[in-house]
């Protein structure tokens, strides 16, 4: 299984919820993946049991535990990391925005804010591309979005801009 190291919590003790059902010998230091974009030899993975290992300790945790944890559990020690580019870790606050800055990349808004949720007249960035996909398929966005970003459009326009010359220009990134 391949994905990209985890930007927030990047080692398996980082989820305390699995590190005492860690099979024996596994550092609870040993590095951490994000389970926003994984790439899976699914004939591996079904022989090797991974995800009837992730159901039995699923069943058993006391505590609230997401699937990045239980991803990690089941693949610690059977994973290698691939290129950051297949999943940039991005955030979204209402203060600001994220432009995509590099053409080759899958971005991934981790957190709490998501693009859906942000009130399309006020969407920059990321978030008024989001919907722009949107409107390119013909789907209407949910009117519950009602999170407004506070940036101005000055800083969007500067922002917006470096972002197009960056994709363009790899030493901008």
């Amino acid at each position: 299984m391949g994905a990209v190291l985890s930007d927030t919590r990047p080692q398996l003790k980082d989820y305390p919820a699995i590190v005492p059902h860690l099979p024996v010998g596994t550092a609870d230091t040993a590095p951490a993946f994000n389970s926003g974009v994984m790439l899976f030899d699914l004939e591996q993975i079904r022989a090797e049991g991974a995800m009837e290992r992730i159901r039995s300790v699923a069943g058993r945790l006391t505590e609230k535990c997401g699937d990045q944890a239980l991803f990690n559990f089941g693949f610690s020690g059977r994973w290698a990391p691939i290129a950051p580019r297949w999943n940039r870790q991005v955030f979204l606050t209402p203060a600001f925005s994220i432009h995509r800055t590099a053409p080759d990349t899958i971005w991934h808004v981790i957190r709490n804010l998501k693009p859906w949720q942000v009130d399309p007249t006020t969407a920059y960035g990321l978030a008024a591309s989001f919907y722009g996909h949107l409107a390119y398929v013909g789907w209407t966005p949910d009117p519950r979005s009602t999170v407004r970003v506070h940036s101005s459009p000055w800083r969007e326009s500067v922002k917006a801009a470096h972002a197009a010359l960056a994709r363009h220009l790899p030493f901008l990134r």
